[in-house]
């Protein structure tokens, strides 16, 4: 993934911010985890989705904002976070929320987002992390900031690499490893 650093920031008592800082050469990610799935309501289109969808993603966003305006702000316990690289915020839940990153989905969620932020699912950000031919931080600024792909899933931007664009998981590697599997 290059040069970076990856810090959990707890302030003010132990509030949290978000899960996970990350500080790349080109950007700054901002990365809040939800153990969520789309429920039935949402699967389904139901009159219940907007609120069913809003609430599972809500706080999310809030924690994203909030660790924004605190590096921005240059409250002390974010002292060491870049304040003049850009920042993206990346929501990973368990599965893909079809639709959930197009203008017309995030104009009903009522969420606030004053920087590029992004809903994935954690099998996209684990293809994501094997992306070798660009720079993630690159990837992500030029993804999350072009205007014509705000309609796409991280998904389809990754699926539309080259097969050669992307290496083992090391991670993934090394777990299956650990096992001996009766050998």
């Amino acid at each position: 993934m290059g040069n970076f650093s990856e810090r959990r920031h707890h302030y003010d008592n132990g509030n949290r911010s978000v899960d996970w800082i990350v500080v790349m050469q080109h950007a700054v990610l901002l990365i809040e985890v939800k153990s969520t799935r789309p429920t039935d309501p949402i699967r389904l289109g139901s009159t219940a989705m907007w609120e069913t969808l809003s609430t599972k993603l809500r706080k999310a966003y809030s924690q994203i904002e909030k660790a924004n305006r605190n590096v921005s702000d240059r409250h002390p316990a974010f002292a060491e976070i870049p304040h003049d690289l850009p920042r993206l915020g990346l929501i990973v839940t368990m599965e893909s929320f079809a639709f959930v990153n197009t203008p017309e989905v995030q104009s009903r969620l009522d969420t606030e987002s004053t920087i590029p932020t992004l809903v994935c699912a954690s099998q996209e950000v684990e293809l994501l992390v094997t992306l070798r031919s660009t720079p993630i931080n690159r990837f992500l600024l030029d993804f999350m900031t072009d205007s014509e792909k705000e309609v796409f899933d991280l998904s389809n931007e990754l699926t539309a690499q080259p097969v050669d664009a992307f290496c083992r998981n090391e991670v993934m590697d090394a777990a299956w490893d650990s096992y001996d599997w009766g050998l």
